[in-house]
């Protein structure tokens, strides 16, 4: 504990900027500010703080550990808060990170859900990129499954598998005809993601090949490339052309008949997980395991 205590005095001289002004803070000397920060460096083994006459920089092993403990810090706090009131309802402001069609398409639909039940939950949720998950900041980072997940500071929890799968307007099947087998995709528009212009014909026309469960692929010829999917989303709906997309992102377009599904049982990528990323910790706030325990029975189903 008094590590503990030492520690949360640093964190004071970082944030404060010296010694004599975190001693004011904390109603002390700075000669007992000096000896205690003396005491935690000799602890760890590392140099915290540099000091010189006039002002204090913090060590690059010093940033590390103030950082880190800023979390632990809120931790504690946390901890402390939710044990005093452990049977009211859980509380706090909860922060969600995840790539923009995730968080628009797949948890907008089921929050409102989730608010009515833990109304004194807030939620901050932020949009960022796939090769950002997790978010370090975050309390749940959620996307598709991560392939070199840092297992030393991150937990992984599923919540579905899910699929691509071809889907067009009523309008563009009626007007260009219904594939019937994967290689017809050759001869309609395609929309596909990516950047640039991609493999280009001998027309000038940009090319693309789309890869399916059973092994089967198709070289197919791109009316529009886009690097947003929502662009596509957008294009599909509008009559463009057929888009290779996950059916979870569209679930509302499909119902509503805006985009019919194309070779439903051929047309499908291999199955791919979304997870929800949280940090590794002893102790996993309330307000997180609630989200977590909600979104894997919303998911059940599809898991």
């Amino acid at each position: 504990m008094t590590n503990f205590k030492h520690a949360l005095l640093f964190k004071h001289v970082v944030e404060q900027g010296s010694m004599a002004s975190a001693a004011k803070v904390m109603n002390i000397t700075p000669s007992v500010v000096s000896k205690q920060i003396a005491e935690l460096e000799a602890s760890l083994g590392v140099q915290l703080l540099a000091r010189t006459t006039r002002n204090v920089t913090v060590t690059e092993d010093g940033a590390h550990f103030y950082q880190t403990f800023c979390q632990i810090g809120t931790d504690w706090e946390e901890l402390l808060a939710e044990t005093k009131h452990r049977k009211a309802q859980p509380t706090g402001v909860l922060s969600l990170a995840s790539p923009s069609l995730v968080l628009s398409r797949v948890l907008m639909p089921q929050l409102d859900i989730f608010r009515q039940q833990f109304p004194d939950i807030s939620l901050n949720l932020t949009n960022t990129n796939y090769d950002e998950i997790p978010v370090q900041g975050a309390d749940i980072s959620i996307a598709r499954e991560v392939e070199h997940l840092d297992a030393a500071m991150f937990v992984g929890v599923p919540l579905m598998t899910f699929q691509n799968g071809l889907f067009a307007s009523p309008s563009y099947l009626e007007t260009h005809g219904t594939p019937r087998r994967i290689a017809d995709l050759e001869q309609h528009q395609c929309l596909t993601y990516g950047v640039g212009n991609g493999k280009q014909s001998t027309e000038g026309k940009m090319g693309s090949e789309w890869t399916f469960e059973q092994g089967e692929s198709v070289k197919i010829t791109s009316a529009i490339r886009s690097d947003s999917t929502e662009v596509l989303i957008q294009a599909a709906i509008q009559h463009q052309g057929i888009v290779y997309i996950p059916r979870l992102i569209i679930q509302k377009e499909v119902h509503e008949k805006a985009l019919t599904p194309v070779l439903p049982d051929v047309g499908i990528s291999r199955p791919f997980r979304l997870f929800a990323y949280y940090r590794k910790q002893a102790y996993l706030p309330r307000k997180c395991r609630v989200m977590l325990d909600f979104l894997k029975a919303q998911y059940a189903q599809n898991i």
